[in-house]
């Protein structure tokens, strides 16, 4: 249990993981112990191409670039690609890194049906 004084937040590790990881927490002055959150998400762009019928992304963060014929196909090759790409160019990535994936349309491009 971390015991956090004067009100300053303090931080713990817990080892919580099936794998034996240990993850970083942090305590409130309240004792409420919460994911530790402090590393902000990668940003990873989606399109659907309609002219290939491919959904893209695309991480400038990581410099990961791939495509699949489907959402889920192409964040699982993301997800598959990403580490090693990351390692390569000497970022961080890691069990706990997050990605959140932004999928933007434009009007013109949907078809009414």
């Amino acid at each position: 249990m971390a015991a956090c004084v004067g009100g300053n937040p303090c931080a713990v590790m817990i080892n919580d993981d099936a794998n034996g990881a240990w993850r970083r927490y942090t305590a409130d002055m309240t004792n409420i112990i919460r994911p530790d959150f402090a590393r902000a998400p990668f940003i990873a762009e989606v399109v659907f191409d309609p002219e290939c019928s491919m959904w893209v992304v695309s991480c400038e963060e990581l410099s990961v670039t791939t495509e699949a014929p489907s959402y889920e196909a192409m964040t699982a090759r993301f997800w598959e690609i990403a580490p090693e790409i990351a390692e390569l160019n000497g970022i961080a990535f890691d069990a706990n890194s997050r990605v959140q994936f932004l999928h933007t349309e434009k009007a013109h491009s949907r078809k009414v049906m």
